[in-house]
């Protein structure tokens, strides 16, 4: 049997009613027999966080779990950045919430012993291939999301009565639910028409998607893409809340334009269709290829960060029809930072010239541009 020193409270102890740990030049072993007890971690305005975890904050290189462990804590391995794989023994059955979130593993593999999986338990990790083995029977949400690598390959036991992988995409068995895709080698992916639950940023950190297509019963509250190469959106004609127009993506109800996919091909100067009433926060978020914006008369609303980290956005023309325009909407790169030689070009007395010069822009008077020449005439320069 092991013997734990329980006086050296830095490097050994309990964690677990007859499980004890040990952490020796890096590497943490962990005996004895029965569930792991579950951690918490909490997380201040100031960036600092917290966990009750005993070795939280050490340096972790290699991880033992020996046999006789049955469940795997909450918060567990929290942030583990040098832990790069994880082999779970055979007779693990649950694995919590945050279990490895944010780790440095690279290399996986789940025992055919394991039945659930708490939510956002893998997120942000380097996995590269995941296999789910037939006995797991409950995934949480977002569990595998927003790998830093991208996941090249997805499997599922062919026995499983729960989760099958579909042209590159996890989903519940009845495909209702989208998990997570192979976010390194998926160019181009297609939601089906029967998915209608998608997990948060089950797109996260995929540097190589180019296109998407949204299936008929994909909701307007999955809206955020964070693609930095994505060129296109299309929606199902059968979808009852979104649509698309020269593959960007709108919301039906309140017509909001939702996402500008950051590498689209519309060109540099961009002209909001008509008729849309309000743009969404992120909406423009971080394209690169867009400098110059014109939205069209009767739009009423522009929310906060609207085209945030924009650089080479450099004019916007804001009609007088706009009311609000939410806080760092136009000309500001990722923090305070400003966008050189931007410029707003309204109308005096609009919202937009306010907003020019609340944040100390150049403003244009669309005034001096336009005007009558006739009675059913009108001259624009």
């Amino acid at each position: 049997f092991p013997y734990i020193d329980l006086d050296n409270t830095e490097n050994s102890g309990k964690c677990g009613a007859n499980l004890y740990w040990t952490l020796e030049d890096g590497v943490l072993t962990i005996t004895g027999s029965g569930a792991m007890k579950n951690y918490t971690m909490q997380f201040y305005d100031n960036g600092v966080q917290r966990s009750d975890c005993p070795w939280y904050g050490k340096n972790i290189t290699e991880l033992v779990l020996n046999p006789g462990i049955t469940t795997i804590g909450s918060y567990a391995f929290y942030d583990c950045e040098d832990l790069t794989s994880v082999e779970l023994p055979k007779g693990v059955t649950a694995i919590g919430e945050y279990a490895f979130h944010g780790s440095g593993i690279n290399e996986l593999t789940l025992p055919n012993t394991l039945k659930t999986i708490g939510k956002w338990a893998f997120a942000y990790c380097n996995i590269n291939s995941l296999h789910i083995p037939a006995s797991v029977t409950s995934i949480g949400e977002s569990a595998f999301c927003g790998a830093i690598v991208g996941i090249s390959e997805i499997t599922v036991d062919p026995s499983s009565w729960y989760f099958t992988v579909v042209d590159g995409g996890l989903y519940n068995k009845s495909m209702t639910r989208l998990l997570t895709i192979e976010s390194a080698t998926c160019t181009s992916f297609v939601i089906p028409d029967t998915v209608s639950k998608i997990d948060l940023v089950a797109f996260d950190n995929n540097h190589v998607l180019q296109s998407i297509h949204l299936g008929a019963k994909v909701p307007a509250s999955f809206s955020h893409f964070d693609l930095r190469n994505l060129k296109t959106i299309t929606v199902s004609e059968k979808n009852a809340e979104l649509y698309s127009i020269s593959g960007v993506l709108f919301a039906k109800k309140g017509s909001q334009l939702l996402v500008y996919p950051r590498k689209s091909e519309n060109g540099g100067r961009y002209e909001v269709p008509a008729g849309t009433k309000s743009i969404a926060s992120l909406a423009f978020l971080a394209c690169p290829n867009l400098t110059e914006l014109v939205l069209p008369e009767g739009l009423t609303t522009v929310e906060a960060y609207a085209a945030v980290n924009c650089t080479n956005l450099k004019r916007v023309e804001i009609p007088a029809s706009v009311k609000t325009i939410g806080g760092m909407a136009f000309g500001y790169c990722c923090g305070y930072d400003k966008v050189e030689d931007f410029t707003i070009a309204s109308y005096c007395g609009s919202a937009a010239e306010a907003y020019a010069k609340n944040n100390d822009f150049a403003f244009v008077d669309l005034d001096f541009f336009t005007g009558e020449c006739g009675d059913d005439l009108t001259w624009t320069l």
